[in-house]
């Protein structure tokens, strides 16, 4: 691995994000503890809160969010769990990755080996977009690691991504102005969704703004039937009714598909955008909780 890999515009860049991602941090109104694994693919950062005693469970988050894009769920969850937020190589967080070049085998091994070091033998998995499209491949991979599977708005997996879902991230991601920024996550959240300032939406302009190790090489992908049949897990999969991600079907559509799909697979509309775990954190946790705990 490429060990020199510049994954802030500066110094000064990187001191700016790391001072923006530990004041939210200070915003959390839970105890936890904040730390790294090693990997092959570099430091990986952790938030871990919750008791020892209950359910494991992994969060993944979505593109350019980091481990912040929680805070609305932390407080509630943390109650019932046992909580390990990764933040992912590729992507603005404390993960301190050695290597831009990730193909999709590459982020399925990081998360093996993220799990393996924190000594979890069959966590619960649950990821947002981005972090749904990794929860699920690393199901694929390795189905007897995984206890349960939730899905929110997984990217890719269930239909292709709209291109317009680039033309308006794109100049987010190049040009660095607050406005675009701003722009693209009231076209992803909603109108609803935008109550800055907010630590999750300040610590993602601030990635936006500063970082530039994003990861190359990845494929995000539609699976198959027979891909799906590999995941074992009981999982559900959560999409909201106004995501605007999605190219060629409605997410009611895509809901539909999934639950004639294989009978360990459950699909429910979410009343949201892409942006629902914040918007309907209550719903949400309320929706996690019951799924792990067969209430």
């Amino acid at each position: 691995m490429d060990k020199s890999v510049k994954l802030f515009r500066s110094e000064t860049k990187k001191q700016e994000y790391y001072d923006c991602y530990d004041k939210a941090l200070k915003q959390f109104t839970i105890s936890y503890d904040s730390y790294y694994v090693t990997t092959t693919y570099g430091d990986t950062h952790i938030i871990h809160c919750g008791l020892k005693n209950n359910p494991k469970l992994v969060l993944l988050h979505c593109q350019g969010f980091s481990s912040i894009a929680w805070y609305y769920n932390l407080e509630e969850l943390s109650k019932h769990f046992e909580i390990f937020c990764v933040d992912s190589i590729g992507e603005p967080g404390r993960t301190k990755g050695n290597t831009t070049k990730i193909k999709n085998e590459y982020y399925v091994q990081w998360l093996f080996e993220v799990i393996n070091v924190l000594k979890l033998e069959r966590p619960n998995i649950a990821g947002w977009s981005f972090g749904g499209f990794l929860a699920a491949n690393f199901a694929i991979s390795y189905p007897e690691r995984v206890n349960k599977l939730i899905m929110m708005s997984p990217a890719a997996i269930i239909a292709p991504i709209r291109p317009m879902f680039y033309l308006k991230l794109l100049p987010a991601l190049f040009c660095g102005k607050d406005e675009k920024i701003d722009h693209f996550l009231k076209w992803i959240s909603g109108s609803d969704n935008n109550d800055f300032p907010n630590p999750t939406f300040t610590v993602f302009t601030s990635g936006m703004k500063n970082f530039q190790g994003w990861s190359m090489g990845t494929k995000l992908v539609v699976f198959s039937k027979s891909d799906f049949k590999k995941i074992t897990a009981p999982t559900l999969i959560m999409i909201g009714n106004d995501d605007p991600i999605y190219k060629k079907a409605t997410p009611k559509e895509l809901a539909d598909k999934l639950n004639k799909l294989q009978s360990n697979i459950s699909a429910e509309i979410v009343d949201g955008t892409h942006g629902f775990p914040i918007q309907k954190a209550e719903f949400v946790n309320d929706k996690i909780i019951s799924f792990i705990s067969d209430k």
